[in-house]
Protein backbone atom coordinates (compact mmCIF):
# COMPACT_ATOMS: atom_id res chain seq x y z
CA UNK A 1 0.00 0.00 0.00
CA UNK A 2 0.98 3.32 -1.17
CA UNK A 3 -0.03 5.26 2.14
CA UNK A 4 1.93 8.23 1.51
CA UNK A 5 0.47 8.82 -1.85
CA UNK A 6 -3.18 8.53 -0.78
CA UNK A 7 -2.05 10.91 2.17
CA UNK A 8 -0.43 13.23 0.30
CA UNK A 9 -3.38 13.45 -2.07
CA UNK A 10 -5.72 14.20 0.40
CA UNK A 11 -3.60 16.46 2.21
CA UNK A 12 -3.94 18.34 -1.06
CA UNK A 13 -7.61 18.20 -1.76
CA UNK A 14 -8.04 19.37 1.99
CA UNK A 15 -6.14 22.09 2.19
CA UNK A 16 -6.75 23.69 -1.47
CA UNK A 17 -10.59 23.22 -0.66
CA UNK A 18 -9.69 25.31 2.86
CA UNK A 19 -7.91 27.82 0.70
CA UNK A 20 -10.41 27.99 -2.45
CA UNK A 21 -13.20 28.74 0.10
CA UNK A 22 -12.17 30.18 3.44
CA UNK A 23 -15.93 30.82 4.68
CA UNK A 24 -16.16 28.79 8.42
CA UNK A 25 -18.94 26.25 6.86
CA UNK A 26 -15.90 24.88 5.00
CA UNK A 27 -13.98 23.56 8.01
CA UNK A 28 -17.09 22.19 8.67
CA UNK A 29 -17.68 20.76 5.42
CA UNK A 30 -14.13 19.42 4.56
CA UNK A 31 -14.00 17.00 7.23
CA UNK A 32 -16.00 14.57 5.20
CA UNK A 33 -12.96 14.69 2.41
CA UNK A 34 -10.53 13.39 5.61
CA UNK A 35 -13.22 10.65 6.36
CA UNK A 36 -13.14 9.79 2.94
CA UNK A 37 -9.32 9.18 3.20
CA UNK A 38 -9.64 7.11 6.28
CA UNK A 39 -12.00 4.98 4.29
CA UNK A 40 -9.30 4.74 1.24
CA UNK A 41 -6.65 3.53 3.05
CA UNK A 42 -8.11 1.00 4.26
CA UNK A 43 -9.64 0.19 1.36
CA UNK A 44 -6.15 0.00 -0.25
CA UNK A 45 -4.45 -2.01 3.28
CA UNK A 46 -7.14 -4.71 2.17
CA UNK A 47 -6.12 -4.55 -1.76
CA UNK A 48 -2.61 -5.60 -1.13
CA UNK A 49 -1.23 -8.94 -2.43
CA UNK A 50 -0.87 -9.75 0.99
CA UNK A 51 -3.74 -8.01 3.19
CA UNK A 52 -4.55 -8.49 7.07
CA UNK A 53 -7.36 -10.29 7.73
CA UNK A 54 -9.95 -8.49 9.80
CA UNK A 55 -12.89 -10.35 11.92
CA UNK A 56 -14.98 -7.84 11.80
CA UNK A 57 -18.51 -7.87 10.46
CA UNK A 58 -21.66 -6.17 10.26
CA UNK A 59 -23.25 -6.46 14.35
CA UNK A 60 -19.79 -7.18 15.83
CA UNK A 61 -19.89 -4.44 18.25
CA UNK A 62 -17.44 -5.28 21.21
CA UNK A 63 -15.50 -2.28 20.35
CA UNK A 64 -18.68 -0.14 20.50
CA UNK A 65 -18.23 0.29 24.27
CA UNK A 66 -15.09 2.14 24.13
CA UNK A 67 -15.04 5.71 25.02
CA UNK A 68 -14.83 7.34 21.25
CA UNK A 69 -12.54 10.08 21.08
CA UNK A 70 -14.10 12.82 17.85
CA UNK A 71 -12.31 16.01 16.62
CA UNK A 72 -14.59 19.30 17.13
CA UNK A 73 -15.27 19.25 13.45
CA UNK A 74 -16.64 15.87 13.38
CA UNK A 75 -18.48 16.44 16.37
CA UNK A 76 -20.50 18.76 14.21
CA UNK A 77 -20.89 17.06 11.05
CA UNK A 78 -22.18 14.41 13.63
CA UNK A 79 -24.71 16.93 15.25
CA UNK A 80 -25.74 18.28 11.76
CA UNK A 81 -26.31 15.17 10.64
CA UNK A 82 -28.85 14.49 14.19
CA UNK A 83 -30.38 17.83 12.96
CA UNK A 84 -31.52 16.46 9.63
CA UNK A 85 -33.41 13.46 11.33
CA UNK A 86 -37.30 13.80 12.11
CA UNK A 87 -37.55 14.85 15.43
CA UNK A 88 -39.02 12.21 17.32
CA UNK A 89 -35.64 9.95 16.20
CA UNK A 90 -33.57 12.94 17.11
CA UNK A 91 -35.15 13.02 20.41
CA UNK A 92 -34.73 9.66 21.10
CA UNK A 93 -30.97 9.87 20.18
CA UNK A 94 -30.64 13.08 22.34
CA UNK A 95 -31.75 11.34 24.95
CA UNK A 96 -29.23 8.63 24.49
CA UNK A 97 -26.55 11.24 24.35
CA UNK A 98 -27.42 12.59 27.60
CA UNK A 99 -27.26 9.16 29.44
CA UNK A 100 -23.69 9.01 27.56
CA UNK A 101 -22.43 12.11 28.12
CA UNK A 102 -23.17 11.73 32.43
CA UNK A 103 -21.59 8.32 32.14
CA UNK A 104 -18.71 9.69 30.15
CA UNK A 105 -18.18 13.00 32.79
CA UNK A 106 -14.62 12.92 34.26
CA UNK A 107 -14.01 8.78 33.24
CA UNK A 108 -10.89 7.90 32.12
CA UNK A 109 -10.45 5.41 28.61
CA UNK A 110 -9.06 2.87 30.70
CA UNK A 111 -12.52 3.26 33.50
CA UNK A 112 -14.77 3.69 30.29
CA UNK A 113 -17.39 0.53 29.25
CA UNK A 114 -20.65 2.03 27.96
CA UNK A 115 -22.46 1.25 24.45
CA UNK A 116 -22.40 4.26 22.43
CA UNK A 117 -25.41 5.93 22.12
CA UNK A 118 -25.36 5.22 18.28
CA UNK A 119 -25.47 1.07 18.14
CA UNK A 120 -28.67 -0.07 17.73
CA UNK A 121 -30.14 -3.32 19.55
CA UNK A 122 -29.05 -5.69 16.29
CA UNK A 123 -25.12 -3.86 16.47
CA UNK A 124 -25.42 -1.90 14.09
CA UNK A 125 -24.23 1.66 14.20
CA UNK A 126 -27.14 4.50 13.66
CA UNK A 127 -24.63 6.98 12.44
CA UNK A 128 -22.58 4.89 10.40
CA UNK A 129 -21.99 7.65 6.67
CA UNK A 130 -20.74 10.17 9.05
CA UNK A 131 -19.20 8.12 11.99
CA UNK A 132 -15.67 9.94 13.06
CA UNK A 133 -12.31 8.59 11.99
CA UNK A 134 -11.43 6.61 15.24
CA UNK A 135 -14.42 4.19 14.11
CA UNK A 136 -13.11 3.92 10.94
CA UNK A 137 -10.04 3.56 11.34
CA UNK A 138 -10.49 0.66 13.96
CA UNK A 139 -10.49 -2.51 12.84
CA UNK A 140 -9.73 -5.85 14.52
CA UNK A 141 -7.84 -9.30 13.57
CA UNK A 142 -9.34 -11.28 16.42
CA UNK A 143 -12.82 -10.90 17.98
CA UNK A 144 -11.83 -12.85 21.22
CA UNK A 145 -9.74 -10.19 21.38
CA UNK A 146 -11.97 -7.53 21.85
CA UNK A 147 -14.67 -9.28 23.76
CA UNK A 148 -11.49 -10.60 26.26
CA UNK A 149 -9.51 -7.49 26.37
CA UNK A 150 -11.23 -4.78 24.81
CA UNK A 151 -8.71 -3.96 22.45
CA UNK A 152 -8.55 -4.68 18.81
CA UNK A 153 -5.01 -6.93 17.24
CA UNK A 154 -4.92 -3.73 14.54
CA UNK A 155 -2.67 -4.26 11.73
CA UNK A 156 0.64 -1.87 12.09
CA UNK A 157 0.63 -0.35 8.63
CA UNK A 158 -2.82 0.79 8.40
CA UNK A 159 -2.56 1.83 12.00
CA UNK A 160 0.37 4.01 11.31
CA UNK A 161 -1.07 5.16 8.33
CA UNK A 162 -4.29 6.33 9.75
CA UNK A 163 -2.33 8.26 12.44
CA UNK A 164 -0.62 9.72 9.91
CA UNK A 165 -3.22 11.02 7.94
CA UNK A 166 -4.72 12.34 11.02
CA UNK A 167 -1.92 14.25 12.39
CA UNK A 168 -1.56 16.05 8.83
CA UNK A 169 -5.53 17.05 8.96
CA UNK A 170 -5.00 17.80 12.19
CA UNK A 171 -2.25 20.16 11.68
CA UNK A 172 -3.74 21.37 8.36
CA UNK A 173 -6.65 22.56 10.51
CA UNK A 174 -4.67 24.55 13.06
CA UNK A 175 -3.25 26.50 10.13
CA UNK A 176 -7.32 27.72 10.04
CA UNK A 177 -6.56 28.94 13.46
CA UNK A 178 -9.15 26.43 14.90
CA UNK A 179 -8.73 24.56 18.14
CA UNK A 180 -8.54 20.63 17.56
CA UNK A 181 -7.98 19.02 20.95
CA UNK A 182 -10.38 15.83 21.11
CA UNK A 183 -13.57 15.17 22.66
CA UNK A 184 -15.54 12.54 24.11
CA UNK A 185 -17.99 11.93 21.65
CA UNK A 186 -21.56 12.11 23.50
CA UNK A 187 -20.46 14.84 25.47
CA UNK A 188 -19.50 17.01 22.34
CA UNK A 189 -22.36 16.37 20.00
CA UNK A 190 -24.79 16.88 22.86
CA UNK A 191 -23.21 20.29 23.56
CA UNK A 192 -23.39 21.24 19.54
CA UNK A 193 -27.22 20.61 19.70
CA UNK A 194 -27.62 22.53 22.50
CA UNK A 195 -25.99 25.49 21.28
CA UNK A 196 -26.59 26.69 18.06
CA UNK A 197 -23.81 29.26 18.16
CA UNK A 198 -21.19 26.78 19.00
CA UNK A 199 -19.69 26.06 15.25
CA UNK A 200 -19.48 29.85 15.27
CA UNK A 201 -17.42 30.17 18.26
CA UNK A 202 -15.32 26.90 17.48
CA UNK A 203 -14.65 28.91 13.80
CA UNK A 204 -13.64 32.06 15.30
CA UNK A 205 -10.57 29.98 17.50
CA UNK A 206 -12.67 29.42 20.95
CA UNK A 207 -12.14 26.09 22.33
CA UNK A 208 -15.33 25.48 23.18
CA UNK A 209 -15.35 21.69 24.08
CA UNK A 210 -14.27 20.59 27.71
CA UNK A 211 -11.12 18.62 27.47
CA UNK A 212 -10.76 14.59 28.05
CA UNK A 213 -10.00 13.87 32.02
CA UNK A 214 -6.72 12.71 30.02
CA UNK A 215 -5.99 16.73 28.98
CA UNK A 216 -5.31 15.24 25.52
CA UNK A 217 -4.14 18.65 23.54
CA UNK A 218 -3.00 18.49 19.75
Amino acid sequence: MDSRKIIEKHKKIIGGSLRRSPAPQALGHNIAKFHKATDELATARLSDPNPPVFECKRGCSDCCSLRVEALPPEVFRIAKHLQGLESEIRSKFVQRLKEAASYAAGREFKYYENPCPFLSDAGDCEIYSVRPHKCRAYFSGSVSACVQNKAAIQDAELRNAENVLANEVIQTYKKKGVVMHPVELSQGILKALEDPNLETRWTAGDQVFDLLPERIML
